[in-house]
């Protein structure tokens, strides 16, 4: 399963998304290494993407951040994480977020932004409701007592009660129901094999319902709870009568996530005592196996039992504005645990709610659809609810090698950073037993050598994290280079549609707090490494014409793009391109050195955006004095090869990792243009694109009397986020962040998971109050 922590769930244009990811064993909720790669993408409310990550698994830098462009239109995104194990298995697994984006110059109309299934109350339990029967054990059989569990849902697939009785074939009354608590409800009665049985419900003004249960199923096996005590579970095993007084022998487990619990065997009919001191608490399942090794009944408990908690205790009751805020955070368990944990701290006059609340308590319940995860359940309701959970074994067969259980798995994508591809002549046709040789001064002079096979093909694995400029060398076997062309396999990310349910809206409450949101003061509040607090401008432009450059080589949607129009109307201005690099929005000049808004680094000559040159990227000399920007330099001194510039913010840059940390400037030369990669002397430039990395987030530095006595608003929506907080040996950790000028209360939200695999969560309220001075 993927968990996702976001800093908050809406936005305004110019701010960024900054979030944490775990991906985690479904049984154990312990750190799954099946796969090496996590992608997450931000797509929009038709599916078009507009930012794409790789995360490395493997090494658990699974934390990023995603720059809303100003460009974007307002409304729903949804941020999307999944790995390729996932979306092969059911794409219903991935985890789908909703994230509104508020932009005053692009608004969007509020009538089709509510979830029409939340918004409001008239139309609710209206439809005729939908009554799912869930046996206990998995079937119904005759001559003995059986319980059937049932969940009732509203066209909205939202909790009603309801009450009926239940008929035999002779319409005789045989039991009556009804719903407790509101959605989910139990009956029992002696079924006879040769009868059929019918539920009946008054709806409204829909009359008297009919629902058919589920067939007598004589060839069965029923796994049922007959009694529970403080101490222990009473466990019945019953058989159909096809099956009964044949010495059917099987086998009773009980498995608590990943773990064996309870093990036992027997034959016929039979009853077992199960002491709950042999489980963990939460949620438990039994399973009863055939002769053959096949599963044939499931069943699950519940077991009430402390579960592992989190602290968060603020050194203060309250803060006043730019105050220094320490934040003590402890494990209240196993003294041996350790939790890997992210925390945001929002303002909550621009962030009154959070959305992802629901999901995360959830998963700490095992993943239970029950009503309330904050519920005072009884343990006749606990055992209610986990009769209607979905079975989580399921015609699962069991053997020693193939286990349902077993968490070792080869990967599924560890060839996803590879190196492929082929060699070509000029007519296309491969080349083989061409020696390709892999060249990189940044890995020490590495260098790594291939023979194309009879198709052309070469391949070199790769493990790199960060991306790395590559050289590739083409040569015969007599060591002559050799005019040939290579063409590179290029990785692609995952396209599918987000299935439609998962696209869960907010509420019409929710969205009252996001258009408040909107209306407050649009200024975007950010800094810069600790140290400068600058305001975003928000720049208008003109409706663009058709493009006149090949779109396909666009690296993303939401870049700004420097058409060859542009430079030409600029062509006999001095230092042209530095006249059009710099009119673009967010991208200035810093102590005469080039910095693109979103990269989060001062100004210099070191720090300044990657420049790439038809997809290879340039080393570029600052000089002995570096007083004024190489790249500005560099680029004035290309002249009229120039097809079109792409800018990119520096999350946006993040396909080149820490290269493309300040942003990138990406250069399409007009001899480039309907080529690949160039190849000179049988050399080829090429940027192998690494895992992710992801940036420090900035926040100011109030410790400095200078920064803390600015007058610059700090309006900030976000004032902290980390998503790689790990506690020490005894469970602890502490962070500190800076209060911003708001005078409203902050919310902290921290969520995390410990060695043992449990999930956690926790939400907690600090005050502000208006300085005196």
């Amino acid at each position: 399963i993927i968990l996702v922590q976001t800093d908050k769930d809406f936005y305004k244009a110019g701010e960024t998304i900054w979030f944490q990811a775990y991906c985690l064993h479904e049984l154990s909720h312990q750190f799954s290494h099946r796969s090496n790669s996590l992608f997450v993408d931000l797509v929009n409310d038709k599916d078009s993407v507009v930012s794409q990550l790789l995360l490395n698994l493997q090494k658990q830098r699974t934390d990023g951040n995603i720059f809303l462009s100003v460009s974007l239109p307002e409304g729903y995104y949804w941020l999307r994480a999944y790995t390729k194990s996932i979306l092969r298995r059911d794409s219903n697994r991935i985890w789908v977020q909703p994230v509104f984006l508020v932009n005053n110059d692009k608004p969007h109309s509020t009538r089709s932004i509510v979830n029409p299934s939340i918004s409001g109350t008239d139309s609710l339990h209206t439809g005729k409701p939908a009554l799912t029967f869930f046996p206990e054990g998995g079937a119904i059989i005759s001559g003995t007592n059986s319980v059937v569990a049932f969940r009732a849902l509203d066209e909205h697939a939202k909790p009603v009660e309801v009450s009926g009785y239940i008929t035999d074939s002779w319409d005789s009354v045989v039991t009556r129901f009804s719903t407790r608590p509101p959605g989910v409800g139990k009956f029992s009665f002696v079924p006879w094999k040769s009868r059929k049985y019918t539920a009946h419900v008054k709806w409204k003004d829909h009359g008297e319902l009919n629902y058919p249960l589920p067939l007598i199923n004589q060839f069965a096996y029923q796994l049922s709870v007959t009694g529970e005590t403080a101490n222990d579970f009473t466990v019945q095993i019953s058989l159909g009568d096809s099956l009964y007084n044949r010495n059917k022998v099987s086998y009773l487990l009980g498995i608590s996530e990943d773990s064996l619990c309870f093990a036992g065997v027997g034959s016929d009919m039979y009853v077992v005592s199960l002491p709950k001191s042999k489980f963990p608490g939460g949620r438990a399942t039994l399973l009863l196996f055939d002769d053959q090794g096949r599963i044939v009944s499931e069943r699950s408990v519940y077991i009430d039992k402390k579960q592992a908690e989190v602290s968060i205790v603020p050194d203060k009751d309250n803060y006043g504005p730019r105050e220094k805020a320490n934040v003590a955070l402890s494990l209240n368990g196993n003294k041996d645990e350790i939790a890997l944990l992210s925390l945001a701290v929002t303002d909550d006059h621009m962030a009154t709610f959070h959305g992802q609340e629901g999901k995360w308590e959830k998963w700490q319940q095992g993943d239970l659809e029950i009503p309330s995860v904050k519920a005072n359940y009884t343990p006749v309701e606990w055992d209610l609810m986990m009769m209607v959970q979905k079975n989580l074994f399921n015609a699962q067969e069991y053997s020693g090698n193939d286990s349902a259980f077993s968490l070792r798995s080869n990967k599924d994508d560890s060839d996803i950073m590879d190196i492929t591809g082929k060699v070509v002549n000029k007519e296309n046709q491969p080349v083989p037993k061409q020696i390709i040789t892999l060249v990189s001064n940044q890995r020490g002079a590495l260098y790594e050598s291939d023979t194309t096979d009879g198709k052309g093909h070469f391949y070199f694995p790769f493990s790199g994290e960060d991306s790395i400029p590559f050289s590739l060398r083409m040569t015969g076997g007599n060591g002559i280079s050799q005019d040939v062309r290579v063409i590179l396999d290029s990785f692609r990310f995952p396209v599918f549609p987000t299935p439609a349910h998962l696209k869960k809206r907010f509420s019409e409450q929710e969205m009252d707090s996001i258009m408040a949101f909107r209306n407050r003061d649009s200024t975007v509040t950010t800094f810069v490494k600790e140290k400068g607090l600058l305001k975003v401008v928000t720049v208008k432009a003109d409706l663009r014409k058709t493009p006149t450059y090949e779109q396909n080589k666009r690296m993303s949607q939401f870049s700004y793009i420097i058409s060859s129009e542009t430079l030409e109307k600029e062509k006999k201005t001095e230092n042209n391109i530095s006249n059009v690099i710099l009119s673009v929005p967010g991208v200035t000049l810093k102590g005469g050195f080039l910095v693109i808004q979103g990269g989060g680094r001062d100004g210099g000559a070191a720090n300044e955006p990657l420049v790439v040159v038809d997809g290879v990227p340039q080393t570029i000399d600052a000089g002995a004095e570096a007083l004024r920007s190489p790249d500005l330099n560099y680029l004035n001194s290309m002249q009229s090869d120039i097809d079109f510039i792409e800018i990119l913010a520096g999350p946006q840059a993040a396909i080149y990792g820490m290269q493309g940390d300040h942003g990138a400037i990406i250069v399409y030369t007009l001899n480039g243009r309907d080529k690949g990669p160039s190849v000179s002397n049988g050399f080829m430039g090429y940027l192998h694109k690494g895992y992710f990395n992801s940036i420090l987030f900035p926040q100011p530095d109030y410790d400095k009397m200078e920064i803390k006595r600015s007058l610059f608003p700090d309006l900030r929506s976000t004032l902290y986020w980390n998503g790689n907080i790990l506690t020490n040996e005894n469970g602890k950790a502490t962070i500190r962040f800076f209060t911003s000028d708001a005078t409203t209360p902050y919310t902290i939200i921290l969520t995390g998971v410990t060695t043992s695999g449990a999930i956690l969560y926790k939400a907690i309220s600090v005050n502000a109050y208006k300085s005196l001075n």
